[in-house]
């Protein structure tokens, strides 16, 4: 009686196909080995498909807070597909990853937010590109100085009534308002200015300005 013998092999690479060979001995015969290819990739012990599309934001902004000098750039990416992302960015000598260059998606339909230290004002793009080194997407990004003081304005409108000798009496006012502040660390005490002007609308000549100055600490 023949025996037979079937033993499986699996070969991993990072960047290369997966095979596996399937070697059959039968006693009187020839070895026959059996070739079959997959799609995948393998890094590690986890298997990862080739990516074949991106969802990025097409612009995405950065801050470097007012008095500091690094800033923080965050984007989010999506890929359909459990894979892996490979990174490259203009300005790479003041722009730097807080993951490196390679986001892996561990799971099919994940969503994965990627963060950059900036050290300067700048612009220019980010690429993504899969394992076979084809480009998915880019998204543009710019870095920008925090303003050193904070801006608010407001506007509103009142109905009120109120009785009377004749009856009730309604009025509606409305105003806006306008301020400007430091922006200053935490802790430290600030200035601050604002003006407002309000009105009855059914009678305009009935109007009040206040201008106001504060300061905290």
């Amino acid at each position: 009686m023949l025996k037979r013998i079937t033993i499986y092999l699996f070969l991993l690479f990072t960047i290369s196909p997966i095979y596996s060979f399937e070697i059959t001995h039968v006693s009187g015969t020839q070895t026959q080995i059996a070739y079959a290819s997959t799609a995948d990739r393998s890094i590690g012990n986890r298997r990862y498909q080739i990516a074949q599309q991106i969802i990025a934001p097409e612009s995405v902004t950065g801050y470097i807070p007012f008095n500091r000098k690094i800033g923080i750039l965050t984007l989010r990416i999506f890929v359909p597909q459990k894979s892996i992302i490979y990174m490259k960015w203009d300005n790479e000598n003041a722009l730097f990853s807080r993951i490196g260059k390679m986001v892996k998606f561990k799971r099919a339909g994940e969503y994965r937010s990627v963060s950059f230290n900036a050290t300067k004002l700048m612009s220019g793009y980010i690429y993504f590109y899969n394992a076979n080194k084809r480009l998915l997407g880019k998204a543009h990004y710019q870095i920008k100085k925090q303003n050193s003081y904070s801006q608010n304005i407001r506007a509103y409108v009142r109905d009120s009534s109120s009785p009377t000798n004749d009856g009730s009496s309604n009025s509606t006012y409305a105003g806006i308002g306008y301020s400007i502040s430091q922006r200053v660390n935490i802790g430290d005490p600030r200035f601050s200015m604002g003006l407002s002007v309000s009105t009855d609308i059914n009678n305009l000549s009935a109007r009040t300005v206040t201008a106001s100055v504060g300061y905290s600490w």
